[in-house]
This record gives structure tokens, sequence and C-alpha cells, in this order.
């Protein structure tokens, strides 16, 4: 009896190795060192022909695993753009704010040739932008189609699950606009030593369009992730 209860004992820590080796094993193989987060953990949503993530990128390095800095006043807010270099921050400078809001970036963190999006997705351009506001009916309804319920008063009927997050001006002022970076630059602005702008995707915070508006590369926006 005592010799079968040493057996069942032996054979019950080595399953209980076996396991913690797997799963040790399978989470090294999904584990992404260059963004923090296993690929696998993004919340993703199909609309249309597109898979887009279904939060708010939220991550703190660059592909190549290098930091980028963190704004957590206006004043650094302020000193990284007049330097053209990247910077995150979290909506009003309250760290609460990741829960739903994500991270807000400038543009200067978009266009960095270390990569912002994880591996096997992208910033999307403005034309796929187009592309799933088409989709969803065109800009005068897909926007309600795209807000939450919650916290947005909208339909959802898209799970793109849009919250009212908020951008950054250059001097480190917020404004109440759920705006997304797209990843194309459009010109440069007419001030002096002018700075490039984009085409951000706006969705409105009463009705329910969605519209493109001009963002130089100084604001600070969300940013949503389209699959490769």
């Amino acid at each position: 009896m005592r010799k079968i209860s040493f057996l069942l004992a032996v054979s019950i820590s080595v399953l209980i190795i076996f396991c913690s080796n797997t799963n040790s094993k399978s989470f090294s193989k999904n584990f992404n060192k260059n963004n923090l987060v296993a690929d696998t953990s993004i919340e993703q949503i199909v609309i249309g022909t597109q898979t887009w993530s279904r939060k708010n990128l939220d991550v703190i390095t660059f592909r190549n695993g290098d930091t980028i800095p963190y704004a957590e006043n206006n004043e650094q807010w302020k000193s990284y753009v007049q330097a053209h270099e990247p910077a995150w921050c979290y909506y009003e400078d309250k760290s609460k704010n990741k829960y739903y809001n994500g991270k807000l970036y400038n543009g200067w963190t978009v266009t960095d040739p270390r990569g912002l999006a994880p591996k096997g997705w992208h910033i999307p351009s403005s034309d796929e932008w187009s592309t799933l506001i088409d989709y969803l009916g065109g800009e005068e309804i897909a926007g309600a189609k795209m807000k939450s319920k919650e916290r947005f008063n909208g339909t959802n009927s898209s799970g793109f699950s849009a919250l009212p997050i908020g951008t950054r001006y250059e001097n480190g002022e917020y404004f109440h606009v759920c705006a997304y970076w797209s990843a194309d630059i459009q010109g440069l602005n007419f001030e002096p030593g002018g700075v490039p702008f984009f085409l951000g995707c706006v969705i409105h915070p009463s009705l329910g369009s969605i519209y493109f508006d001009i963002y130089d590369i100084n604001h600070g926006l969300s940013i949503r992730c389209l699959k490769d």
C-alpha cells in the first residue's frame, strides 16, 4: 500500500513538472518581447475585409524594444515635440485613464522607423480608414456604429468599441474628441519650419458621424492597429 502511494505521488509530481514546462514553452513561443505583450493577447474584430484591434494601442516600446518616452505633464510634452522626439501620455495626465483610453502618442512616434505597431499589425492609412467607413455606410452614420454603448452613446454594431478618449495639442492642453492617427503624411503645415501633418480620423462626440481632420505631428492622438 505504501509502495502504491509513493508511486502515485511520484507520478503526480512528474505530471505537474511536465505541465509547467509545457505552459512555459507555450508562453515563450507566443511572447513578443519587442512589444511586451503576447501577439495572441490582442483583441481583434473582423469588420468587412479588415481585422482591427478592438482596443487602443497601449505599448511603451517600439518594435525593436527601445522605450518610448513618457510625458508626465505639459512641460514634458512640449519639450518632446519641440525636440521632434517621440512621446506618449495618458489623457489628462491621469494614469487611471489607461484602463479604457489606452495611450495618446505624438506623431513623431507614428513616423519613427523603429516601428510602433506590434508584429503582424500596422497603423492604418487614411485609405484603409475610408474602407472601414464605407463598409459601415459612410461618414454620416459609421461613427454611431463604431461608438461604444456604455460611455459613448453609440450602437457599437460593428464591434469597434470606440470610446470618448480625447486628444492633446502641441502646447500640452487636452481637447475632448475621439481621434485616431492615420499613417500617411499629407504635407507640411504653413508655420516657419513647417512640420508634417496627417489626416486624423475623428468620431463626432454627439452625432453619429465620422470624418477626417488635419493634425500636425506634434498632436497626441489614439491609435488603432490593423492586421497585416
